[in-house]
């Protein structure tokens, strides 16, 4: 109910604003201060989140997409990270004005900006994700991607905003958390094993070092998976 200050989304569910969890689904939850979302969600429906009160949220890897004013007049949201897989985000932040933090981990992102006022599903650049917001957050970015964002940025219409690379990040870095969640799980393992499929170079090279040795190889995700397993 609205009077719940923790909330754990059952594991299955996909989509939060369907028939399972509706429109306003959480909408105007102000005393939940904690909300624990499945992976294996994929989408977060428009003003999903609505006028709750966290500070922040840990999204799944596997989540796609993010609705409209889907976080909208949360004024106690400081600090989100947008997972590498969600390709699609419409307006989630109206009214957002504290935002302090925003990371963001697609290191395949290449913005086309020619069809910027044309939204699809299949769109990666995130065109309007700080549409209706007046924060003023440091956004950290993929350090080989850094370009590309900062070419989108000029889209996002903010008071004021800094740009920076992920290997700026000013908390300590966990052995292992190479998504920078600060948890390790099967989801960093995940990334790395992308990593070596794109042959494109590991973004987060700090975490990904298991071994300390100053290389990123086979070694370090068989170090990873058995730290994951005695965990």
């Amino acid at each position: 109910g609205k009077q719940e200050t923790s909330f754990t989304v059952p594991d299955g569910v996909e989509i939060i604003g369907s028939e399972e969890f509706s429109f306003w689904a959480f909408g105007y939850c102000t005393n939940l201060k904690e909300i624990i979302l499945p992976e294996g969600l994929v989408e977060i429906g428009d003003c999903a989140f609505g006028f709750c009160t966290f500070e922040t949220i840990k999204l799944p890897y596997s989540l796609r997409s993010i609705g409209n004013c889907a976080f909208g007049g949360n004024l106690n949201l400081k600090h989100i990270t947008i997972p590498e897989c969600t390709k699609y985000v419409d307006m989630p932040f109206y009214d957002c004005n504290n935002l302090e933090t925003v990371i963001f981990l697609d290191n395949q992102m290449k913005p086309n900006l020619a069809s910027s006022s044309e939204h699809t599903m299949g769109d990666t650049y995130y065109i309007q994700i700080f549409n209706e917001c007046n924060a003023s957050p440091t956004i950290y970015v993929p350090d080989n991607n850094i370009i590309e964002y900062i070419d989108i940025s000029v889209f996002w219409i903010l008071p004021d905003f800094k740009i920076l690379p992920l290997s700026e990040i000013p908390y300590d870095v966990i052995s292992g958390d190479v998504n920078y969640d600060q948890t390790v799980s099967t989801a960093d393992v995940v990334m790395m094993q992308k990593s070596f499929a794109k042959s494109d170079g590991m973004k987060l090279m700090k975490a990904a070092d298991m071994n300390g040795d100053g290389k990123l190889n086979v070694f370090d995700l068989i170090l990873l998976k058995r730290k994951i397993q005695n965990m």
